[in-house]
């Protein structure tokens, strides 16, 4: 996708109406399968950031932090390849560190204070993300309400049009959680109308799993599987929850160095052996059943007038193969998808050997 130039806007109408039409050149459909090639559980957050940039309102997203916020507004715009510009925001931030600093001109040669907006990262065309925005002064608060209400920074020469389509701010706390004062609630509550909160739905190891292999595609099942049942049992009997952004941290020591070195982190280690054997187990049946799935879309994936022979060298193959009492089922449910043809046919070598790559594991 080619990047969207925005050099030559001198409005705001000519900046929203482009990143607008960007934003509606791919569905919402098509980009929720791309997010979730990268992220799970960002449904309502990508939905929520699909919709204000779509059409050009504030974005408001909350929840712990570690779990993507920023990292999934940053991969949307990156995606669309629409310009932003990035503000950290930090307990008592004041005006000007917002709006631009003081124009020293006028201060040294006419001893009058001015924010220099013209400088300010508003007078930037695109998308403004604005980091850990909850805990700002009240002042900075009021300050940025009327520049999204105006549309741009006023002052008693006239007002400076701000070139930012959307705000987007990301925060731990929700929007009512913050609105301590009357600026800070006609900020947060009436200027950004679209909010989610981002956080995950369960923390079983099926989505631990899911998570590390989207981070980590080429590492083993059964390590991904084993951090995966650590993850699930530090929340579920040690009350601890693994954020993902903790689970990466971990996951990279574990793979690197192995299960001595996670004693550094915030973590019951007590069942690790335990685990480590069930995970052993069900990682076994998680490889076979992927085993059983790929060989399926490697049929699918033939020309037609080939596939009846992919079909009907799987059938063979799968007879040779050793199963347990646990994966026997998924043979046997598999075996009914595939057992369209039973005649004896001359098979290519190639799609042996395809298939037989795929089994190698498991033929007896």
């Amino acid at each position: 996708m080619k990047q969207l130039n925005l050099d030559k806007c001198k409005t705001n109408n000519e900046v929203c109406k482009l990143v607008k039409e960007k934003i509606l050149s791919i569905s919402y459909s098509e980009l929720q399968k791309e997010v979730d090639k990268n992220f799970i559980f960002q449904e309502e957050a990508t939905k929520a950031i699909y919709t204000g940039l779509s059409m050009n309102m504030n974005i408001y997203l909350s929840g712990p932090g570690g779990y993507g916020k920023t990292s999934l507004v940053k991969w949307v715009l990156q995606f669309y390849k629409i310009p932003y510009h990035t503000i950290i925001g930090y307990k008592d931030m004041p005006v000007d560190a917002l709006l631009g600093i003081p124009d020293m001109k006028k201060l040294l040669n006419e001893s009058e204070y001015e924010l220099n907006f013209s400088k300010s990262l508003f007078c930037k065309p695109g998308i403004l993300l604005f980091e850990e925005a909850s805990d700002v002064l009240p002042a900075t608060a009021a300050a940025l309400k009327d520049i999204l209400t105006e549309g741009g920074f006023r002052n008693k020469y006239g007002k400076t049009e701000s070139l930012i389509s959307n705000v987007i701010i990301t925060a731990n706390k929700s929007a009512k959680e913050i609105v301590d004062d009357e600026s800070k609630k006609a900020l947060y509550e009436e200027r950004f109308p679209i909010k989610a909160s981002v956080n995950w739905e369960s923390y079983k190891t099926v989505n631990y799993y899911k998570f590390l292999l989207l981070i980590f595609p080429d590492a083993e099942i059964k390590k991904l599987h084993f951090l995966a049942k650590l993850f699930e049992y530090n929340f579920e009997k040690a009350n601890n929850c693994i954020s993902p952004r903790q689970a990466i941290n971990i996951s990279k020591v574990f793979l690197i160095s192995g299960i001595t070195f996670l004693s550094s982190f915030n973590l019951d280690l007590t069942e690790v052996i335990y685990l480590s054997k069930q995970s052993e187990k069900e990682s076994i049946m998680i490889s076979f059943e992927e085993t059983l799935e790929d060989i399926f879309k490697t049929i699918q994936a033939t020309e037609k007038d080939t596939r009846w022979q992919y079909l009907l060298y799987a059938q063979v193959a799968l007879e040779n193969i050793r199963t347990t009492n646990e994966t026997s089922k998924y043979l046997a449910d598999f075996k009914k998808r595939i057992s369209l043809l039973s005649q004896k046919t001359l098979i290519p070598s190639e799609i042996s050997m395809d298939i037989d790559t795929l089994l190698k594991e498991y033929y007896q």
